[in-house]
């Protein structure tokens, strides 16, 4: 009924999935409230008491008065059962929309929750001097200062660039973990990576208002 995969979200991280087919779905239903949700389990209920009381109509073995004596009658019983089934189609296909709908629902919540996740955690940005100058460091000095210093905690590496120069990169643990964002391509610091550069600096000792050597 459930198979586990995965997906990359917004910012290319890989999050885990289920997939589910009919059986599993219904499974999980169940449990879901709601107006369409309660409309699906009463179809359902309905569908299953109906297959319930074919199954006890149904004879094994039909009496022998009862097998058709003429082409006519013959056409008659055919149609019959084509409309039997044609209903039973007909319920299997409400439940189906049902189904891709209640799916579709849920797909789109979790988008929308995503979407308001990555919005929480980016509404604020910074650069790195907003973020460092209260501890005294200042400048391009103050700022390579910290580079290093979060290089050497691990957040932070080196790039080297086709002209010979380099840029500072997020380490490959801290990529996908919320602290950057590009705002109108220039990289930022979220509020996330904020308080994680804040938290180090006061753990080496650094305080607000401190001038740095």
């Amino acid at each position: 009924m459930f198979a586990e995969g995965e997906y990359k979200d917004s910012r290319g991280r890989k999050q885990r999935l289920y997939y589910m087919n009919r059986d599993g779905f219904a499974f999980i239903a169940f449990g879901f409230t709601g107006k369409k949700a309660d409309d699906f389990k009463l179809k359902y209920i309905q569908a299953f008491n109906e297959m319930e009381n074919r199954l006890r109509q149904r004879q094994i073995q039909q009496p022998a008065n009862n097998f058709p004596k003429s082409y006519a009658e013959a056409l008659r019983v055919i149609a019959n059962l084509t409309e039997r089934i044609k209903k039973s189609d007909d319920e299997y296909i409400q439940l189906s929309i049902m189904y891709s709908e209640l799916k579709r629902e849920k797909e789109e919540q979790a988008i929308k929750q995503e979407i308001k996740k990555h919005l929480e955690e980016h509404k604020q940005t910074y650069s790195l001097q907003e973020i460092i100058s209260p501890y005294g460091f200042k400048g391009v000095k103050g700022a390579n200062l910290v580079n290093q210093i979060l290089e050497h905690e691990n957040l932070l590496r080196k790039k080297q660039l086709a002209n010979g120069k380099y840029k500072w990169c997020l380490n490959g643990w801290a990529k996908n973990r919320g602290f950057k964002v590009y705002v109108n391509g220039f990289p930022k610091w979220t509020e996330k990576g904020k308080e994680y550069i804040e938290n180090k600096l006061e753990e080496l000792g650094y305080t607000r208002k401190e001038v740095a050597e």
